[in-house]
């Protein structure tokens, strides 16, 4: 958002902003018009998230043919930007960099616009607009704010784009109909303008953009003025609501509450009471605490199977921010040796992460044949979730992998 005069522009990233938080946008509405808020600090995985953003642009922009392409610089006043990219779009350069686009309200930069054979008011051809992201797979909001810019451009050649693309961290391009995206673009950019308009009552509610968003640190701070149930370890959206709805609308409420909530099962109510309740002495200055759970048949601690000796204990580490992903470390806590032993598998690229697969489910392979009674134990699901996908992705230790699972070898530590 920015003001312009009197009036406020919005961007695509606007748009997007508000369909994952309204709060996050009543927030910028509020620092658009002058109010004196503090904007929390770019973290580290931020600041890295845009570096490889930009980095995965310009590698796309390098494999361009650079005869073909016209760059706008943004380092200029956006109405002489937007002029230029009408230029560029009337003389039918092929490839366009930051194309500046606006209409209405509504204005952005789009990482490149892209001429095609379709008639068009510019003759016979036409723009479609290419975004490039990071992520593994193309997301409805990447429809979204490509759909804005679509519009933008449809408004200049007088057509509206039938595709909109976007080049995805591994290189793959993702093809979207933009009608299949338009019409609930549009229904949320006049909800956006209504609010900006007239903005309504909102409220911090964690969503999946908290962590990179710039007012986190003051949702902080009123979920701790307010002693938010958000604060309940494991708690959930809806359970806050139904607890909310029976009076209990705060964590120390819900610690020294008692007798069942409405529509939640006693066995529900009691987890969050005994977590609020932990978590309210530790806040009171007392030493950090746990409580088991009563032992059950089949259930938690009983499921683990019998201790064994020779027992292994996996881990992985990767990096999702490397172009198609990179799992780079395996590594192995074998206590069948005096002492144990561990056991280590890098992978600096595809063809050695392949090996490090391969490598690691032989050594499991033979591991268990040789003794019968050894488990697998890893942390959380993380590692049996990778290691399926692995297999596919280089097309090795598929049998090995699906065996180790029917007999039921992998423990997840984390329960």
């Amino acid at each position: 958002m920015r003001l312009d005069k009197d009036s406020l522009l919005l961007s695509p990233s606007d748009l997007t902003r508000f369909q994952s938080c309204e709060h996050a946008s009543a927030l910028d509405l509020r620092f658009t018009k002058g109010e004196a808020l503090t904007a929390a600090n770019e973290s580290e995985e931020s600041a890295l998230l845009k570096k490889k953003g930009l980095a995965h642009e310009e590698a796309y922009l390098s494999k361009l043919p650079q005869k073909d392409v016209v760059r706008i610089s943004r380092n200029q006043d956006f109405s002489v930007a937007a002029e230029q990219t009408r230029e560029a779009m009337r003389k039918g350069i092929a490839w366009i960099y930051q194309g500046a686009l606006a209409f209405g309200r509504w204005q952005g930069w789009s990482d490149f616009l892209h001429k095609i054979d379709s008639h068009s008011d510019l003759g016979d051809y036409s723009y479609e607009v290419l975004d490039t992201k990071l992520k593994r797979h193309a997301q409805p909001q990447h429809a979204v704010q490509l759909s804005i810019y679509s519009k933008a451009a449809g408004e200049i050649q007088g057509k509206l784009p039938a595709n909109l693309h976007v080049v995805i961290g591994n290189g793959e391009q993702v093809t979207f109909p933009v009608s299949d995206a338009r019409f609930y673009t549009e229904r949320l950019a006049s909800r956006l303008e209504s609010f900006v308009d007239k903005p309504w009552h909102t409220g911090p509610e964690p969503v999946e953009a908290c962590k990179h968003c710039r007012w986190r640190d003051l949702c902080d701070a009123h979920y701790d003025a307010d002693d938010s149930l958000v604060r309940v370890a494991g708690i959930t959206r809806q359970q806050r609501r139904r607890l909310e709805a029976a009076g209990i609308a705060t964590l120390t409420q819900l610690a020294t509450s008692n007798g069942r909530v409405p529509r939640m099962e006693s066995a529900t109510v009691l987890k969050l009471r005994t977590q609020a309740r932990l978590h309210l002495a530790r806040r009171n200055g007392g030493k950090s605490a746990v409580e088991l759970k009563p032992v059950e048949p089949g259930r938690g601690f009983s499921r683990l199977p019998k201790h064994s000796a020779a027992d292994l204990f996996f881990d992985m580490e990767g990096d999702p921010l490397i172009q198609g992903g990179l799992e780079y470390l395996f590594g192995i806590l074998d206590q069948s040796l005096e002492g144990g032993k561990f056991r280590a598998w890098w992978a600096h690229d595809a063809s050695q992460e392949c090996n490090a697969v391969k490598s690691v489910l032989e050594f499991f392979a033979g591991h268990i044949r040789q003794h019968r009674d050894a488990y697998i134990y890893h942390y959380n699901h993380y590692e049996l979730t990778a290691l399926k996908r692995l297999t596919q992705k280089h097309g090795v230790g598929e049998a090995c992998l699906d065996h180790l699972i029917k007999t039921r070898r992998f423990v997840v530590e984390f329960i």
